[in-house]
């Protein structure tokens, strides 16, 4: 637990340093306002599935996260694309 715990919070940081660093305006519905709160529900649902670990707090996490991406990871290389989409896919949300 100690180690997800870890990996979580790594992958947490990477994707705050994201959202300020490649949200750029690319039509009405992106804009920086829009990365800040869906990083701060990526930052809520991380902390929130950290201190407890539930299946529904891991299943918001990911859905956040993944929200998160889509949105907001616009300077991404499809590379670096599929390598946050693996580390949100190997979270294991099942009981």
């Amino acid at each position: 637990m100690k180690k997800l715990s870890y990996y979580l919070m790594v992958f947490a940081i990477c994707m705050a340093f994201l959202s300020v660093s490649s949200c750029k305006k690319s039509n009405d519905i992106l804009t920086p306002d829009n990365c800040d709160e869906l990083s701060a529900t990526y930052s809520n649902a991380t902390s929130t599935y950290l201190m407890d670990p539930t299946q529904e707090n891991c299943e918001a996490f990911v859905q956040a996260a993944e929200n998160f991406l889509d949105h907001c990871g616009v300077g991404l290389t499809p590379a670096q694309r599929q390598e946050y989409q693996d580390a949100i896919d190997a979270v294991p949300c099942s009981n």
